[in-house]
């Protein structure tokens, strides 16, 4: 129980409300605040019934909000007098932005103590490490404003301008963060912040090989996390040491080394070792908004551009009750904001039904999406990975990897072919096709 003032401040409330009922349109500039901001119960109050005024599209003025009010609630907030009070106190609309953001920190300030005292309560009979994730939780959600996203004309062409030119100075290159394979980037312009890129395929055809190769290209010139649910963190370090030493990835993973092969490993590793801008995750039972937490943290920390997922069939449902295809549906929708949120490009893996099985044609196509329409409905970009060597022994394609872009939200679709030697778990540009 929380004894002490909390702090408030309600002058800077009552101005916040007397300037909306002097111009309705600076809602628009504090669109972030929202009724449980308020501390005085009565304006807590007035700005609920305001919002509700604007959703109905009814004028807010002293007569309106009167009227939308009505008797009983005009008395608990003092009466008519109060009303206008607010208009007559606040000193100028052209502050309007101020007065809320005194009005959103110190909401913010008595949600910490909220949080804090909440945390305490439970300490005799709480996990100590679920009540540091709750905490935790709890914190990265404190402070967080809604942008304003609508812009009129001049403002949308100036941030297009101011696009084109930052692109314009850097050369032409590719926009996104580079994956390390060329004909990739200039397809999809690179990872770019805000997308999500769903990499699906069935089993054996590369997934997560080809996404481990993308890890170690965009290492080169970003920070990347990798949230692995399917394999341990030995295995994972193993598969990332045949790929860079070029040594078969089932002699490493049983210690069957030549004495000359020691050296290149350790150099590998080494390298590997050195760098601060790969982080990577192998817990089990993860919910998209545990990855989303443990990503914004790592963002606040290091720095992050890109995040990778392996893969959304593995990851814990928030409501298990709720039937599997409304779970998937969440999952792909808050994988797509945490992309816009962080500013990060999000890579999702995916399973993909047993319906390519049935084609004489075996490559994906989008309705083989496993689940849900939500996942090509939220993806910016979609990429599927076929082997033809896998169902046809005699194939004229064997030791090549197709990535089908099927979906490119600004671009077009078309296949890129790739040289893969799964020994090596290693995927490489083909040059002379």
């Amino acid at each position: 129980m929380i004894e002490r003032p909390l702090p408030h401040n309600i002058e800077a409330e009552m101005n916040v409300l007397g300037a909306i009922l002097k111009d309705n349109d600076v809602l628009t500039d504090i669109n972030f605040l929202k009724e449980s901001d308020f501390y005085s119960t009565a304006n807590k109050m007035l700005f609920k019934t305001i919002l509700d005024m604007e959703s109905k599209d009814i004028p807010i003025d002293t007569t309106t909000l009167i009227n939308g009010l009505g008797e009983a609630k005009i008395k608990s907030i003092g009466g008519i007098t109060y009303i206008f009070k607010l208009v007559d106190s606040v000193p100028s609309i052209a502050n309007v932005k101020s007065y809320a953001d005194i009005v959103k920190n110190i909401s913010d300030k008595r949600k910490i103590l909220y949080a804090c005292y909440n945390t305490i309560s439970k300490i005799e009979e709480s996990n100590p490490l679920e009540l540091i994730s709750e905490m935790e939780n709890q914190f990265l959600s404190i402070g967080s404003k809604n942008k304003n996203d609508i812009f009129n004309d001049t403002e949308l062409m100036n941030k297009a301008i101011s696009n084109i030119q930052e692109n314009y100075n850097n050369g032409g290159q590719v926009p996104g963060t580079r994956t390390g394979y060329k004909k990739l980037d200039y397809a999809i312009g690179g990872l770019n912040k805000g997308d999500l890129i769903v990499i699906a395929g069935r089993p054996s055809m590369g997934k997560t090989m080809f996404a481990l190769n993308l890890m170690e290209g965009i290492s080169k010139t970003a920070k990347v996390a990798l949230f692995e649910f399917e394999m341990s963190e030995e295995k994972l370090g193993i598969r990332r040491l045949a790929m860079s030493s070029c040594i078969n990835a089932k002699r490493l993973s049983i210690g069957k080394i030549e004495d000359k092969e020691w050296g290149i490993l350790t150099q590998k590793a080494g390298q590997m070792a050195s760098r601060d801008n790969v982080f990577t995750d192998t817990s089990t039972d993860l919910t998209i908004n545990e990855i989303k937490s443990k990503s914004k943290k790592l963002k606040l920390k290091h720095g992050l551009d890109v995040i990778i997922i392996d893969h959304l069939q593995l990851i814990e449902a928030v409501n298990p009750k709720e039937p599997r295809i409304q779970q998937v549906t969440e999952m792909t929708r808050q994988a797509k904001k945490m992309a816009k949120e962080l500013g990060c490009a999000v890579i999702l893996l995916s399973q993909l039904s047993r319906a390519p099985e049935q084609r004489n044609d075996h490559r994906p196509q989008l309705s083989d999406l496993r689940e849900s329409g939500a996942i090509e409905q939220d993806a910016d970009v979609v990429m599927f990975m076929y082997r033809d060597e896998y169902y046809n022994k005699d194939s004229n394609e064997k030791g090549i990897l197709e990535c089908i872009i099927a979906k490119q939200r600004d671009g077009a679709t078309g296949t890129i072919k790739f040289a893969v030697k799964p020994e090596y778990q290693l995927v490489a540009d083909i040059f002379n096709s």
